[in-house]
């Protein structure tokens, strides 16, 4: 709850900001987990080594706490509009 209690502090503009640069390592780091799932993917059916699927799945879960952090700056963005 300490980062809500943050997110409050900030003004409009300052979240606004956070949220570009949230979402633009979202789209960075997802397209990264992506292509590297893709290959791993691709290694672990030619080698069949079949347990590296896991693996890649495992892997965007890393990216929960960002998706977090934006539903948050999100709906503290709707609470201020409504105010």
């Amino acid at each position: 709850m300490k980062k809500n209690s943050l997110l409050t502090e900030l003004n409009l503009d300052q979240l606004e900001k956070k949220k570009k640069l949230i979402t633009g390592a979202l789209i960075g780091l997802g397209s990264v987990i992506l292509i590297a799932s893709i290959v791993i993917i691709y290694l672990a059916v030619t080698t069949k080594k079949l347990g590296l699927i896991a693996v890649c799945f495992g892997s965007f879960i890393t990216l929960l706490p960002l998706f977090i952090n934006m539903q948050q700056i999100n709906s503290e963005i709707k609470r201020r509009a409504t105010i």
